[in-house]
């Protein structure tokens, strides 16, 4: 919402036309490229949700102060080394430090968690830092992964049954050939259409 409306805000149109105007001026086109910008941003929250949940939940579990604090690190190392750390609300003194490191943080969090397209605004994260996050949150689970083991790595195993493209008869087929218990061969050989046990059919009748 934040960055819809900040993009279709015509005072800003007017007054920085290379940032804002993305979204269409189309209703309809309007609608889909909300609609996009919401699933985007769903989909980015989950991911680096899981990632960050995967380094909680592992062995070690300095492991999420480590990531997360590292990448806040990289971030601040990042900003000085550009000299764009200060925060750009006009403030001076004490109030200086605690405004740019509160609202540096505060922006990275969001971005991570939400991939608000507002905050590649040049006077927040900026455009390469925005990609760069956008891109290790994708790849942040698969390196959180790496690091669960133990007793919680068994639960993972039922993962593939959110992403598996077996079918129904091959799923009979396999636990028919794999099971050792007579009675769940015999369950998955005769509760279930003829046409899913065909390539069993003689295993079945021996």
């Amino acid at each position: 919402m934040i960055a819809f409306d900040v993009d279709v805000d015509v005072d800003n149109r007017k007054r920085e036309p290379r940032f804002y105007g993305y979204i269409p001026d189309d209703n309809w086109l309007r609608g889909r490229c909300f609609v996009l910008m919401t699933i985007i941003s769903a989909l980015r929250n989950v991911s680096r949700s899981l990632g960050v949940a995967l380094l909680a939940a592992s062995s070690n579990k300095m492991l999420v102060f480590y990531f997360v604090g590292g990448e806040f690190a990289l971030f601040f190392l990042y900003k000085i080394a550009r000299g764009d750390i200060w925060f750009w609300l006009r403030l001076e003194g004490i109030t200086k430090y605690i405004a740019t490191s509160f609202g540096r943080l505060t922006t990275k969090i969001v971005a991570d968690f939400s991939g608000c397209l507002h905050l590649r605004n040049l006077f927040e994260m900026g455009g390469i830092a925005f990609s760069a996050s956008m891109v290790w949150t994708q790849i942040m689970p698969f390196v959180a992964l790496q690091f669960f083991e133990g007793s919680n790595k068994y639960a993972l195993s039922y993962y593939n049954t959110f992403f598996g493209t077996m079918t129904g008869p091959q799923y009979v087929c396999e636990v028919f050939s794999k099971s050792k218990d007579d009675a769940t061969k015999f369950t998955f050989a005769f509760i279930v259409r003829l046409q899913n046990t065909k390539s069993i059919e003689a295993e079945v009748k021996e």
